[in-house]
């Protein structure tokens, strides 16, 4: 629900939107502030510490629990799916 629609009765073109105006300025922000300033060693090291594995999550059984976990979800959300199809969309389309 637009605000300034329901209080001053406007409708201004989508261009003149203030959540488009505000996306915007944002992108217009972040490519200034790339622009003007530069990574330093102590961000680019802090960076690549992300992404070095800790010793004690190198444990292979927990890897493979995770991996199955992940596996498994995959085959839940799919699951899920084809049973909303049969239960609500079809069901829902012989109704109308």
């Amino acid at each position: 629900m637009k605000l300034y629609s329901n209080l001053y009765g406007l409708s201004l073109p989508f261009y003149l939107d203030p959540s488009v105006i505000g996306m915007v300025l944002n992108v217009i922000a972040m490519i200034i502030g790339s622009a003007l300033t530069q990574v330093e060693n102590d961000e680019v090291y802090a960076r690549e510490k992300l992404f070095v594995l800790p010793e004690e999550e190198k444990d292979i059984v927990e890897i493979k629990r995770t991996l199955t976990i992940t596996k498994y979800s995959v085959l839940l959300g799919i699951a899920m799916v084809v049973i909303l199809l049969i239960l609500w969309v079809i069901s829902y389309l012989k109704a109308l």
